[in-house]
């Protein structure tokens, strides 16, 4: 199946497997030449990767960390904001893209959820700037299609 998502050039997301699974699964999609793999909520209790295992899932190339403020919520397990934060500031920007996963009829609306997020993120000590790149440059980047020579 890999091989369909690399012929189709679509980004992998991971969804909610556990570590180990993506492990094994961005393993076998790198290796059938899929271009991104965005790894979906590093921080959740159900799909929880150290940092360690983040470092190295990095080291297979273009992977991508959708680190989701619902993790804070009581929806899934109240993850401390610094859990996140330092996940960030080890890993990097370039390797995150911040997402609210909110719309449930007991959470913030997404947008007013993801402005929250910015607000307590930029109180960590992210700047503007890289709020900007993980919330708008990221993601622009993974959704820009390749461009191919004629």
């Amino acid at each position: 199946m890999v091989s369909l998502v690399a012929e189709a050039d679509c980004i992998l997301g991971t969804g909610h497997l556990s570590a180990q699974e993506v492990c094994v699964l961005t393993r076998e999609a790198r290796a059938a030449g899929v271009r991104t793999v965005l790894v979906t909520h590093p921080e959740w209790s159900v799909t929880f990767y150290s940092i360690e295992l983040q470092r190295e899932l990095l080291k297979l190339g273009n992977v991508v960390f959708e680190r989701c403020f619902v993790s804070t919520t009581h929806r899934c397990g109240c993850v401390p904001l610094d859990t996140i934060a330092n996940a960030i500031a080890d890993l990097g920007v370039a390797s995150t893209v911040l997402s609210s996963d909110l719309g449930q009829p007991d959470t913030p609306p997404p947008a007013e959820g993801l402005a929250l997020y910015a607000k307590q993120l930029k109180a960590w000590g992210f700047s503007p700037d890289d709020l900007r790149v993980m919330m708008a440059t990221n993601p622009r980047r993974l959704l820009t299609p390749k461009v191919v020579a004629a």
